[in-house]
């Protein structure tokens, strides 16, 4: 979705950002091929050939280390995830070893690891990472400072990925406002499309499409032309605009773009492009070119799939989407196995009880319903009327709706024929539980 496909976005400015600062430094150097000098009270004392030189696993020196960060943020930018995690968790041990937990590289360190373990599709993990650093960075350097600043736009979309929309929403305003009161128009671009996202998932849709128009704007007011990241970033965010306002012609000539855009720059694999590629199919199914959705979804959930993992939200949406379009098709009996990996995605990545784990059970038993299989259906409603309960609260609206559709279920196996399995009614999409929202 938008969530994921920002994320490499604001890790590659991030990145930049910390490329520019060791610039300034004026910190020197090795030339090529040659080690840094090492001083004489701690060169380590001579060994005989029986004794073999020490060895350590970590980089020792500051351009190995560079490198070895520079390699871990090439595999984030390439949708290589797992790489990435590995090779900035040795960053953050060797920085944590030599320089302490509380030295801003170290922090940013932190921040680094956090948007790879995102990248994964390990929100909590991410989300206590970013947490962690921002902390200290506030203690450290300042609320206000541009590291803080990069840390909450992390934060912010490590919530919304979670749906935490509100605390997102606060974040994301703190972080715009540190980026206004620092006077950098393409951060305050960047981050201005980011509120304009979570406004939009949380239904805010005519402020959310000033912002996305505000933030393409700014980006092409600063001179950034439709290749730089913020750019992109900020079409993305009124092509979404656009669709959830009943703009679809517009929104899928935007989306298309967008994804054709991603597909040259990154390659048809990051998680860019397949986010984008995600939402042009959800906006041909809205105008009803079901087939042509179909065809774009298999593609995405297959390379989400292969790339991502089975365990990766970006995953479980593409396959909720897909099995959505194929029953807005009437082809029920084909959307089940895909709807059941999608739940299966879910439990994977988030347990069996979190909200939306919930919510694709009861996509499932709304599938079922549909297909005539009412006692599996109603055993999976009332697994999710029970966990609702639990989890949300007797009188959450999405407990009260499960209810209300466990008893239609059991109004439907109290007659005779149901019940006996003698006669089925003919598959139907227009029973009462909702069907799955298009991720983005």
């Amino acid at each position: 979705s938008a969530e994921a496909a920002a994320l490499s976005g604001r890790a590659e400015a991030e990145a930049a950002q910390r490329g520019v600062r060791r610039h300034r430094s004026g910190e020197r150097r090795p030339e090529a091929g040659k080690t840094p000098p090492v001083a004489q009270k701690d060169r380590p004392a001579r060994t005989t050939s029986k004794e073999p030189h020490p060895r350590t696993p970590f980089p020792t020196f500051s351009h190995e280390l560079e490198a070895l960060s520079a390699l871990a943020q090439t595999h984030l930018e390439t949708g290589r995830a797992d790489d990435s995690m590995r090779a900035f968790r040795r960053v953050l041990d060797v920085k944590r070893s030599s320089d302490g937990p509380q030295d801003p590289g170290t922090l940013r360190a932190t921040v680094r690891l956090g948007n790879a373990v995102l990248a994964a599709g390990r929100v909590e993990e991410a989300e206590s990472l970013y947490r962690s650093a921002l902390c200290s960075q506030e203690k450290v350097l300042a609320p206000g400072h541009e590291d803080t600043l990069v840390t909450l736009g992390n934060l912010a979309m490590a919530l919304r990925a979670a749906n935490r929309l509100s605390e997102a929403e606060a974040v994301t305003r703190r972080e715009l406002a540190g980026w206004e009161a620092l006077q950098r128009s393409p951060e305050v671009a960047a981050a201005t499309a980011s509120l304009s996202e979570t406004l939009r998932v949380g239904g805010h849709l005519a402020e959310a499409e000033e912002l996305a128009r505000r933030a393409v704007s700014m980006a092409s007011a600063h001179g950034l032309d439709r290749r730089h990241l913020v750019t992109r970033a900020a079409t993305a965010a009124l092509a979404g605009a656009l669709r959830s306002v009943g703009r679809r012609a517009e929104a899928e000539s935007m989306y298309r773009r967008a994804w054709a855009l991603e597909e040259e720059l990154l390659g048809p694999r990051h998680p860019r492009t397949m986010g984008l590629g995600m939402n042009l199919a959800n906006t041909l199914s809205d105008l009803g070119r079901h087939e042509e959705a179909e065809a774009l979804l298999r593609r995405t959930a297959e390379l989400c799939e292969q790339v991502l993992g089975a365990a990766h939200l970006e995953t479980a949406a593409c396959l909720a989407n897909w099995s959505s379009t194929l029953r807005a098709q009437g082809r029920h009996v084909d959307a089940e196995p895909i709807c059941r990996r999608a739940l299966a995605c879910k439990k994977q990545a988030l347990g069996p009880r979190h909200p939306s784990t919930l919510a694709s059970v009861n996509n499932l038993a709304n599938l079922l319903a549909g297909l005539g299989q009412y006692v599996e259906a109603l055993k999976l409603t009332k697994q999710v009327a029970d966990e609702y309960a639990q989890v949300l609260g007797y009188d959450h609206p999405r407990t009260c709706s499960a209810r209300g559709n466990l008893s239609i279920l059991e109004g439907l196996l109290a007659v005779p024929a149901i019940a006996s399995d003698t006669e089925v009614p003919k598959p139907s999409s227009s029973f009462a539980i909702a069907s799955p929202r298009p991720a983005g």
